[in-house]
């Protein structure tokens, strides 16, 4: 733990000086520690370049020799959100021996940890372990994402009421090629979120992929007025993608009136038979800092003891901030049995959640009660770190 502490230290900052390795195991004499670089933001491609060594050939003053021209492999993963999907960059070698990067972007931030595979020239393997400690995207560093959603409608002008034909694609910006190939996460290729502007209106789909990479839903609009798709993907080895695309639809606006949930008040209230309130692990809730929210879901005054997974969790939350662009979905953290199936917690539902900036967020719970899918919707407000 000081070692990695260290090292997270060292990325953040950009430390100059000595940076302490991974540690190695005597069946993978390898070690590797990560060039000072500036701090790592979510959002925005970047070049991480480590140095990989041997701790069986060291010199006193140089320490560990390079291992030059191995076959490199890494694969990123986030411990605190086992439901995202790995990232798999490419990794490439230095101009000098036994440096190598890999070209990152990183969904949103927080602690992510690198799986570096070393095969030698000799055939010699190993894996050594490299944390990666990212923040959040911040304001004024705004750079273009490493894909772009292409939305195609029909009818061009689609009315409230009357199915839509939506026609999603994804497409990288270096190649500019349609992205075909999707991990499965939660079950699905696509969660596609569709909320109205002023966040009353939320409902979770799942379009279809076709072989041209192509993502395709019938959708018919509750009203009329502005509405945000946000579509959450994870193209192989890129590691998860949230992208959004604006919409108008004509028709008669929405009926007046309704209820919306106090960002102040207490985070509960009735959702058809169940009894739901939201707890946070800390108060006051933090961006920029790990939260956690609790679920618990009661019936009758007892805890429901009918909760079963849906699309391979035991709940599902989307939060989306005020201002219509930040967009957080989010996992639960779970207990699973011997098989690793989730397991239901006596009616409560733990959630990890980071904030990537202040405001107001509304957010929505999804759970299978019952074998019927209930959508709890709440809001929050969240201060500066």
């Amino acid at each position: 733990m000081f070692i990695q502490r260290w090292l997270w230290l060292a990325l953040v900052l950009g430390a100059a000086g000595p940076v302490l390795s991974a540690p190695s195991s005597p069946s993978a004499p390898f070690m590797v520690r990560p060039r000072a670089a500036d701090a790592v933001y979510a959002g925005e491609d970047v070049d991480i370049e480590f140095f990989l060594g041997d701790t069986r050939k060291s010199d006193p003053v140089l320490g560990p020799a390079p291992v030059p021209r191995a076959a490199v492999r890494a694969r990123v993963t986030m411990p605190a959100m086992p439901g995202m999907g790995d990232i798999v960059p490419s990794v490439h070698e230095e101009g000098q021996p036994g440096y190598y990067g890999m070209v990152l972007n990183f969904p949103h931030g927080g602690e992510y940890q690198a799986a570096i595979s070393v095969t030698t020239r000799g055939g010699e393997t190993g894996t050594v372990s490299l944390p990666l400690a990212v923040r959040d995207p911040q304001p004024g560093r705004r750079r273009e994402k490493p894909y772009r959603l292409e939305l195609s409608v029909s009818p061009a002008r689609p009315r409230a009421g009357e199915p839509a034909a939506l026609s999603l694609r994804y497409s990288s910006r270096k190649e500019r090629q349609v992205v075909t190939a999707f991990d499965v996460v939660h079950e699905q290729k696509m969660h596609l979120i569709v909320v109205s502007r002023d966040l009353r209106f939320f409902d979770h789909v799942h379009p279809d992929l076709s072989a041209d990479g192509t993502f395709s839903v019938r959708y018919t609009f509750p009203y009329g007025g502005d509405f945000l798709l946000f579509t959450d993907a994870t193209p192989t080895g890129a590691g998860q993608q949230v992208l959004s695309a604006p919409l108008h639809v004509t028709g008669p606006p929405p009926p007046e009136g309704g209820s919306r949930p106090d960002p102040s008040g207490p985070m509960r209230g009735s959702f058809g038979n169940l009894a739901v309130s939201v707890s946070p692990e800390h108060t006051p809730l933090r961006a920029r800092e790990d939260n956690k929210l609790v679920f618990t879901l009661m019936r009758n005054g007892q805890p429901v003891t009918d909760l079963s997974p849906w699309l391979g969790a035991m709940g599902h939350l989307v939060l989306i901030n005020e201002d219509g662009e930040t967009f957080v979905h989010s996992h639960p953290v779970e207990r699973t049995d011997a098989a690793g199936n989730p397991e239901p917690q006596d009616g409560r539902v733990a959630f990890w959640v980071r904030f990537p900036k202040p405001g107001v967020y509304r957010f929505w719970g999804q759970f299978n009660v019952g074998n019927n899918v209930v959508t709890t919707d709440f809001a929050v407000r969240v201060q500066a770190s």
